[in-house]
């Protein structure tokens, strides 16, 4: 299961005090699209409402394009932009990242590099220690909900590896082994289920609505577990059977 998110929908947590005073940082989600193309509405997965009030924001730019921008202490923000097509009905896992030894940030498709532009180039500190809600879907700021299929929210305050984007990406990894180091991870399996599992945060759902589950693999999930089988006078023993999925 997923959350279904449309324009004023909204799911949001409290102020993830964490987050403040942050030199790096990833967040991911898995969204399925509604549309075969972006619109121009924003909303995706934010702590923010204005410039200098806010840490970050994923967003969907002029309608073209998908936008990372981070706001630090001081109001500065900086942005970086990828070209993006999402086609209707698809499944995306998204990450973004950030890292201040090189000042350098990324956005990832399925564990694919696809950022190609930058947006705000301002020098970036800490991350911002605003009060704002993180919220998935409509932001603090009421830019609309970009339309599909949500689940999975989650923040790391560090650069997750490039190795650990393409294993939680490109193979569907299940959340379940996402490494546990994190800030946020919020499965949102359903309308009832918007804990932070890494924390204390209850989220709550504004309209949204129970949804189909983004397909993801869970790695051991082709193994069979049948009873124990006792060879006689022996001791019980485990013979594993392999089964196809997919």
């Amino acid at each position: 299961m997923a959350i279904d998110l449309t324009g004023s929908n909204q799911v949001h947590w409290g102020d993830l005090g964490a987050i403040a005073g942050l030199s790096n940082i990833t967040v991911q989600f898995l969204w399925k699209a509604d549309f075969a193309d972006l619109s121009s509405n924003q909303g995706w997965f934010a702590q923010f409402t204005d410039p200098g009030n806010g840490s970050f924001r994923v967003d969907s730019g002029d309608g073209t394009n998908l936008d990372f921008l981070l706001i630090d202490s001081t109001g500065s923000a900086r942005s970086r932009r990828a070209t993006f097509t999402p086609g209707q009905f698809v499944e995306h896992v998204i990450a973004c990242t950030w890292q201040t030894s090189d000042d350098e940030m990324t956005i990832w498709d399925n564990g694919v590099q696809i950022d190609d532009a930058d947006g705000f180039t301002g020098a970036l500190g800490t991350l911002d220690d605003s009060s704002v809600d993180v919220t998935m879907g409509q932001d603090a700021s009421g830019a609309s909900c970009q339309d599909g299929q949500f689940s999975h929210a989650t923040i790391w305050g560090r650069r997750v590896t490039d190795a650990e984007i393409v294993s939680m990406g490109a193979n569907r990894v299940s959340p379940l082994f996402y490494p546990a180091d994190g800030i946020l991870h919020a499965r949102m399996t359903n309308t009832g289920d918007l804990r932070n599992v890494w924390g204390t945060e209850a989220g709550t759902n504004s309209g949204g609505s129970n949804a189909e589950q983004p397909r993801i693999f869970n790695p051991g999930e082709h193994l069979v577990f049948p009873p124990a089988a006792v060879a006689a006078g022996g001791t019980p023993f485990h013979h594993f059977l392999r089964r196809r999925t997919g």
